[in-house]
């Protein structure tokens, strides 16, 4: 119970969040590595469980809601939505061939590419594809990124790509590791506020 609290509260905080960046936290690990130490450290984790709070807001509806990522593999993981008192909206499950999404009422959907379904079923635009990538602190392969970074502590701070502008407010350290835990991924369309509350590396 006190968890759910907690995290209801995360979400209200993240609705209520301005969209400018805040300083990023005192480095923990990486602070005297370079990007390129860097990029070959954060593309090692390629496994892990996180949890937090979520917000996507459009012109027409603001949704919140607790996540919860277990993740083997790029197209290997599933995706649990809940809401604030731990319902579920659904669960999405990807492996390389197919993704499924699980909803309420026992209804079941599927479709070739993760991201596409989810828009399909819930209506929800969550770049789920490139945020295996940004939720490391890292872009995207295959398409152009513009980077700017904290060249202090070899952090993106800011990228654009694949018609996002990605916000990263702030980093923690996990291990031996500082990844993100508060992300603003927007477009013209749509704004997505991600608190990550929990890292666990596999």
């Amino acid at each position: 119970m006190r968890k759910n609290i907690v995290l209801s509260l995360l979400l209200l905080t993240l609705l209520s969040a301005c969209a400018t960046q805040v300083p990023l936290a005192t480095p923990t690990v990486q602070n005297q590595q370079s990007w390129t130490e860097r990029q070959r450290t954060l593309n090692q984790l390629t496994r892990w469980h996180n949890e937090g709070a979520l917000a996507i807001q459009t012109a027409k509806s603001n949704q919140t809601m607790q996540f919860d990522w277990q993740l083997q593999g790029e197209n290997d993981y599933s995706l649990r939505f809940m809401g604030p008192v731990g319902t579920g909206y659904g669960t999405l499950k990807t492996t390389p061939t197919e993704s499924v999404y699980f909803a309420p009422q026992n209804k079941v959907y599927s479709d070739k590419n993760a991201e596409a379904l989810l828009t399909k079923v819930t209506g929800w635009q969550l770049p789920v594809n490139d945020l295996y990538y940004w939720a490391r602190g890292l872009p995207a392969p295959g398409s152009t990124a513009n980077l700017q970074f904290d060249d202090s502590h070899s952090h993106i701070t800011e990228l654009q790509q694949d018609g996002f502008d990605v916000v990263f407010q702030h980093y923690s350290g996990v291990g031996k590791v500082d990844l993100p835990s508060k992300l603003l991924i927007q477009n013209a369309d749509v704004k997505v506020k991600i608190v990550i509350t929990r890292w666990q590396m596999d």
